[in-house]
């Protein structure tokens, strides 16, 4: 296990820091109203009864008693719940962290498989209209462990992923390049390609009969040489879409130039 400072040197510097929506007004007036509520309820359920000159049994104090503890406990876990809350996203050099309370979770780029989003809309159930359209943005860790964030509660949510999209797609760029190089297939999720196309389920496009990679509607889109598309990747499903639209199109630019070389050469 690494020490705190062998951590802090491979983490390298802050980048920049991305606080998480704090929570509501609402939320703590809910909070307070919901425990005055209670303890309405648990007064009035003694008074009443000594009031009326009424005698109160064994397992009414106990049942009491119970409601008591269960009511005080709640309250305990909602107060640790809201001081481990998670308070902002930190970017570093080579590490992304998750600050909750005193605490802070360092995920190192080296302990990550790689970022993916993901996109959904939330529906009205009785006009079928959307409502919105949720962005989600997920690290996937070597562990098989995904953190997820929403863009309803990171409000920067879109320009933290694309930072550390483009911040992995640099940090793996030479690994994978020398492995495409030695001949060996590299995975993206969904999406496995290799120095001679691009592989998903049973279906294989060669790179010399693709031009570029683009974004719609949550899709990864695949053009080939007349613009059209001919493949519709989800985005849920690829991670690194940084790096794989970086090496993909470099691949198809690649073969391009070779063939021209060789028609030259006929």
């Amino acid at each position: 296990m690494r020490d705190a400072v062998e951590v802090e040197t491979e983490q390298g510097k802050l980048i920049q820091q991305f606080p998480l929506m704090s929570m509501g007004w609402r939320i703590v007036a809910i909070f307070g109203a919901a425990n005055l509520a209670v303890l309405f309820v648990l007064v009035t359920s003694v008074q009443e009864p000594i009031s009326q000159g009424k005698s109160i049994s064994i397992l009414a104090y106990v049942v009491l008693a119970i409601l008591v503890v269960s009511w005080l406990y709640a309250n305990y876990y909602a107060v640790k719940r809201y001081q481990n809350r998670w308070i902002a996203v930190n970017l570093y050099e080579n590490a992304l962290s998750i600050q909750h309370g005193n605490n802070e979770r360092i995920m190192l780029f080296s302990e990550m498989r790689g970022v993916s989003w993901n996109f959904y809309q939330i529906t009205n159930a009785s006009a079928s209209k959307v409502k919105k359209v949720v962005t989600e943005f997920r690290v996937e860790l070597l562990t098989d462990e995904k953190i997820t964030l929403r863009d309803d509660q990171l409000p920067s949510l879109e320009e933290l992923g694309n930072l550390l999209d483009a911040m992995l797609a640099s940090y793996y760029l030479e690994e994978v390049v020398s492995k495409l190089q030695a001949g060996e297939r590299v995975s993206f999720g969904l999406v496995e390609i290799d120095q001679d196309g691009l592989y998903f389920e049973e279906y294989m496009l060669w790179w010399s009969g693709l031009s570029q990679f683009t974004l719609q509607d949550g899709n990864l889109v695949v053009l080939d040489k007349e613009k059209d598309p001919v493949a519709l990747l989800p985005l849920n499903q690829i991670y690194n879409v940084q790096l794989l639209g970086t090496i993909g199109e470099e691949l198809m630019e690649t073969t391009e130039e070779l063939e021209e070389v060789e028609a030259s050469l006929d």
